[in-house]
């Protein structure tokens, strides 16, 4: 149940000052510059770009909203997180993530095996996002 972005070039970044100076700049943006800045394509059901900016514009683009998100396995990066569903993020879920936005530890599972063997677990102590 980790979170999805729908836009993972825009939403997440290798490093914490350019994921801040990216979200400044995203809502700074009209929304036809943003879509073709950061190439992100037609909206969906669930994620528009003017929604991802009224999103970043009503927390105020604060800096400790850039967190730490587990990408991948072993891949920490970058990401800006309000918790709203269907805002900056996709789907933040945050009924689980705000778990991981204070110091714990979360246990990562898949939800069907398709192997005759249960191998797939992790642990992170960030947000994580849903292909980690």
């Amino acid at each position: 149940m980790g979170i999805v972005t729908a836009r993972d070039r825009l939403m997440i970044k290798t490093d914490k000052e350019e994921m801040y100076r990216t979200v400044k700049q995203f809502a700074a943006m009209d929304e036809r510059s943003a879509r073709s800045k950061f190439r992100l394509g037609d909206d969906t059901r669930d994620w528009q770009v003017k929604e991802a900016q009224r999103d970043i514009l009503e927390s105020g683009a604060k800096r400790r909203k850039v967190v730490p998100i587990l990408y991948r396995p072993f891949d920490s990066r970058f990401t800006y997180y309000t918790g709203r569903s269907r805002g900056f993020l996709c789907m933040p879920r945050p009924e689980a993530m705000r778990h991981m936005l204070k110091k714990n530890l979360c246990l990562i599972t898949v939800r069907q095996v398709a192997e005759e063997e249960f191998n797939h677990c992790f642990v992170s102590e960030t947000i994580v996002e849903s292909r980690a």
